[in-house]
This record gives C-alpha cells, structure tokens and sequence, in this order.
C-alpha cells in the first residue's frame, strides 16, 4: 500500500501471497493502530484501503 495508495481490499488480498485470513487479519491490526484509513469504492462497490498520510 505504501507503493500504490489507495486500493481495494479485494485487490489486496489477491497480490499478497498468503492466505486471505492471514492479509484480513494484518489489515484489521494496522486499522486499530490508526494506520489505515478506508473509504467507499469509487463504483459503490467494496472497500478500499490507503494507509494514513499516504
């Protein structure tokens, strides 16, 4: 995320080569850190990520 910005969770979950349980639960740590922001997808459709200050 600090190379691309602002992506999908989707997205996310299928570039990291681990298992979805293992991505979900490293985003959910860097959300309670207050690390990450998230937003509507710009279709309405989903979540996207960016990290804080990005």
């Amino acid at each position: 995320m600090s190379e691309r910005g602002e992506l999908a969770l989707t997205n996310i979950v299928k570039e990291i080569d681990e298992p979805p349980s293992m991505v979900y639960m490293a985003i959910g740590w860097l959300a309670r850190e207050g690390k990450l922001e998230f937003m509507a997808s710009r279709r309405g459709r989903g979540q996207r990520v960016v990290l804080k200050g990005w």
